[in-house]
């Protein structure tokens, strides 16, 4: 029982690894203008779309802490 789980546990897992791959993918294809975010998009793809974009930026906005040495970017006043 405890290998089943643990099996399943692991597919499980390489499941929403290939997904977020394909989320990322499309991420970048939407940002490089290839590929349009169309009105027949699935939700649920959309809400992974988002998930996938907000995660990213999570990361970007820590490397730029550390490179800032601060709270990362400033508000833009203009």
């Amino acid at each position: 029982m405890v290998t089943h789980n643990l099996k399943l546990k692991e597919e499980l897992h390489k499941l929403r690894k290939d997904k977020l791959k394909e989320i990322t993918t499309k991420m970048h294809d939407v940002l490089k203008e290839k590929e349009d975010v169309i009105v027949e998009t699935y939700s649920y793809d959309l809400k992974d779309l988002i998930y996938a974009m907000e995660e990213k930026l999570k990361q970007v906005r820590g490397v730029m802490k550390v490179k800032v040495g601060g709270e990362g970017s400033q508000p833009f006043v203009g």
